[in-house]
């Protein structure tokens, strides 16, 4: 959620639907980044201060391109017959 103040500059309220991913066991999905990209563009786009709203762009952009790489591993994956691999795999042995 977000707020625009007299200034004209953005204000972010944290809510707790990516928190809890976050800070869970779970990594965060394809979907999880496309959905993430989608609202900070469109904080950006609503941001009226110039550099709040370039920052917020290059964070939804670095988040799209986080998703279409997850979506070309899980593609390459399914080619090559792979299961999806755990994040776990190797760690706490």
């Amino acid at each position: 959620m977000f707020d625009m103040n007299a200034g004209g500059t953005c204000l972010v309220v944290p809510t707790t639907g990516f928190m809890g991913m976050v800070q869970g066991q779970s990594m965060l999905t394809c979907e999880d980044y496309k959905d993430m990209a989608n609202r900070v563009a469109r904080l950006a786009i609503a941001c009226s201060a110039p550099s709040v709203a370039e920052a917020l762009m290059a964070l939804a952009l670095d988040h799209a391109r986080r998703a279409a790489q997850l979506s070309e591993q899980g593609d390459a994956d399914e080619r090559q017959g792979r299961k999806p691999r755990d994040p776990s795999a190797g760690y706490g042995d």
